[in-house]
């Protein structure tokens, strides 16, 4: 209970209100991520241009969308964006724009609407004041699927013009969070990698360290990356073969274009991962979970699908695995080991389910 509402307004309102809104923004994130995500990338090609005809020869080091807390008060839903050069705070900061994020704190101003509206009754218990500070207080809920539709846009953001073509620092990171707070890593990017480090860095396994990191283009070939924390770490174009990344999460990760032949993923948690263009022939991925959307209250925020878009999954062992909301239908199966799987919502082929049971079947759409 938050310590400034009396417990029944906690119990009575803002907890089912707060569920109510979460669920309607849930289904909402799901069924229009592809829309939000081209809104973020057409509004980062619009800052790039601006970039570029103000600040010709500026390296940008960090590229930084903030969540203004005095702005979200005055019910102004568009985070600032500054740029930064390699030394980030010391040399000053440059608003270059605004993004706007009306389209899920509009759900924010409906909750805010209905508590305000459902403090009326609590005479001198509950006050205005006592709302906005209810309300800054779970802004933490909402801000984080902004930080997963700027996640899920990295692949096809770097893959823009405007992104080539933007000088950047030797490292260049992506942010966003409260202004002069804790950010959150959306991207990094560093140009010259040192391989021995990195593979003496992941050699620790450490906890929460590798997260949204840049593994990229690199030859990690036997790697040992069991019970690694991974999410949305970027491994396109790596060389993974026979590496172990058994029991590791690695839910958002990306691995377009990576060679994961013969790797190891058994107990793995793979969900939203983008497997485009990779090739898995030969591994083992027995006990792995593939799920889209919220598997139960506690997470923040759900899933999306993993991408299996020519996906060679030629001679892998998928054997009791997990697939919820998975589409199947552009990956290349070949002799891949489907048995005790449970599948819910997934798509495939007429002829890719030669040899699944009827059980199986009736968790699948054929199309």
């Amino acid at each position: 209970m938050i310590k400034y509402i009396p417990e029944h307004f906690d119990c009575t309102y803002f907890k089912p209100i707060l569920k109510e809104t979460l669920e309607k923004m849930e289904e909402d994130f799901q069924e229009n991520i592809e829309k939000y995500k081209s809104e973020f990338i057409l509004n980062f090609k619009s800052i790039s241009n601006e970039i570029k005809n103000k600040y010709v020869d500026k390296k940008i080091g960090y590229l930084s969308y903030n969540l203004m807390l005095t702005k979200i008060i005055n019910k102004n839903y568009n985070y600032d964006i500054y740029i930064y050069d390699k030394d980030w705070y010391l040399n000053g900061d440059i608003k270059i724009g605004e993004y706007n994020v009306e389209h899920i704190y509009k759900y924010y101003e409906e909750m805010w609407n209905k508590l305000l509206e459902e403090g009326i009754g609590y005479i001198f218990k509950i006050n205005k004041t006592d709302i906005n500070n209810v309300m800054l207080n779970i802004i933490d809920k909402f801000h984080n699927y902004i930080v997963s539709i700027m996640r899920n846009s990295i692949i096809e953001l770097t893959e823009t013009e405007e992104y080539k073509n933007l000088k950047k620092e030797e490292t260049f990171s992506i942010h966003t969070g409260k202004f002069y707070d804790i950010f959150d890593l959306i991207y990094t990017e560093k140009e010259n990698k040192n391989i021995i480090k990195i593979k003496r860095w992941l050699s620790k396994k450490l906890d929460e360290e590798y997260c949204n990191e840049d593994f990229k283009n690199l030859d990690l070939n036997k790697m040992d990356l069991e019970r690694c924390d991974l999410r949305g770490a970027d491994f396109r174009g790596s060389e993974l073969k026979e590496a172990d990344l058994s029991y590791s999460i690695l839910n958002g990760a990306k691995f377009k274009g990576a060679d994961l032949r013969n790797s190891n993923m058994i107990s793995s948690s793979l969900s939203g991962v983008n497997f485009e263009n990779v090739n898995l022939s030969g591994s083992k991925m027995t006990y792995s979970i593939m799920r889209k959307g919220k598997i139960n209250d506690l997470m923040e925020i759900g899933e999306l699908a993993t991408v299996l878009k020519n996906t060679d999954l030629t001679n892998v062992d998928l054997r009791n695995s997990i697939f919820e909301g998975i589409d199947f239908r552009e990956a290349i199966l070949n002799n891949t080991n489907f048995e005790e799987c449970v599948f819910k919502k997934c798509k495939f082929k007429k002829e890719q389910v030669l040899n699944l049971t009827k059980q199986q079947l009736n968790g699948i759409k054929i199309c």
